[in-house]
């Protein structure tokens, strides 16, 4: 990460807990650096230890704290009482298994904290912060504890996670209550373009068994594309293909099938299967048209600034840019407000960078 937004972070944790001490915020920079891979036991003891944790736990002041790098602190003292913990055991596997920094990167962030410490920003003084950054890089910087006011003061009791799982928390319950009922579940996520559409359901993907229908794959053939058609809001997919080929699977709990259209070459693939699971996510702009929803438990719509939508989208995908801007976005726009979809969504959630 770049030094900037590493002191943000630490900032920003300051900010939320003042009572903090050197080796706190050099513990918050080394889960930001290698997530929580010192933490991680074997599946049923990380289980069971969560399980005592948040029996034990008291409530903190915030749901979650985002630390960087893809990352957030999520706090055990405030999830519901009847919150399944198998998906927040596999979330913070998933962030042990997807953070790779190094020691290198753990010295480049504690620079930045000394950086503070000297220039004021922080209460420390920098001959402190110079010897303990020392002290600790000589030992191989060993994880660390909270120091004993910060726990006095705040009695921490957390687990580190992809920022999305506390972010998204709603969703993840509602999706863990309906597996516990029914044992299956479908979800469509919609959504300004790069609000994070595909982003959540890989990592749903990665949580759960899970199967993942993208409705880039029913990209309407220009073929269809008639000027009476477009003339109806969210007409630039073929949700009639979709209805015809994925609604009896949807509904009947059946293996997909279906056929994904290539947009280059401007025909349909052979078919494509996907295995039953008990999560299927149909991801993607127009998933949440009238005539679809009513093949789904829950809908999910993400939104995002229209200045953090282009920022997005430039470095994603710079070539396309001006299409964006030009056709699809008002494209999606039209869509959205014809059929209030935001409004009419299970859950919307806000995409917006933490800091």
């Amino acid at each position: 990460m770049k030094p900037d937004i590493i002191s943000r972070y630490i900032h920003f944790h300051f900010s939320r807990y003042p009572y903090s001490q050197l080796q706190d915020l050099c513990k918050l920079l080394f889960q930001q650096t290698f997530g929580p891979k010192h933490l991680i036991q074997n599946g049923t003891k990380s289980l069971a230890s969560l399980q005592i944790e948040v029996q034990q736990a008291r409530t903190s002041s915030h749901f979650y704290d985002p630390i960087g790098n893809g990352l957030a602190r999520i706090h055990l003292g405030n999830l519901p009482t009847d919150s399944s913990l198998s998906a927040l055991n596999h979330a913070t596997f998933l962030a042990a298994a997807t953070v790779f920094g190094t020691p290198d990167d753990l010295k480049r962030a504690l620079s930045v904290l000394k950086i503070s410490c000297k220039n004021g920003t922080l209460p420390f003084s920098p001959l402190d912060a110079e010897q303990f950054c020392s002290a600790w890089e000589t030992d191989g910087f060993p994880p660390l504890h909270h120091s004993m006011l910060y726990r006095q003061r705040y009695t921490p009791a957390y687990r580190v996670v992809p920022v999305e799982y506390p972010r998204y928390f709603p969703m993840f319950h509602a999706i863990e209550h309906q597996l516990a009922k029914q044992g299956f579940c479908v979800l469509a996520i919609d959504g300004d373009s790069g609000a994070g559409k595909t982003t959540l359901a890989r990592l749903l993907q990665q949580i759960y068994p899970c199967a993942v229908v993208h409705m880039d794959d029913f990209f309407l053939p220009v073929s269809q594309k008639t000027k009476v058609r477009l003339q109806t809001p969210g007409s630039n997919v073929d949700w009639e293909r979709f209805l015809s080929e994925l609604s009896t699977s949807l509904q009947k709990r059946k293996p997909i099938s279906y056929r994904r259209f290539d947009c280059k070459r401007q025909m349909l693939e052979a078919p494509v299967s996907l295995p039953i699971a008990p999560l299927i996510v149909v991801e993607g702009a127009y998933s949440h048209r009238p005539e679809l929803r009513h093949l789904y438990d829950f809908t999910v719509f993400l939104s995002l600034s229209a200045s953090s939508q282009r920022k997005r989208i430039s470095i994603r995908n710079p070539a396309l840019f001006p299409q964006f801007l030009q056709e699809w976005i008002p494209l999606e726009k039209a869509y959205q407000a014809a059929y209030s979809i935001p409004a009419n969504s299970t859950f919307s959630f806000s995409s917006e960078d933490e800091l």
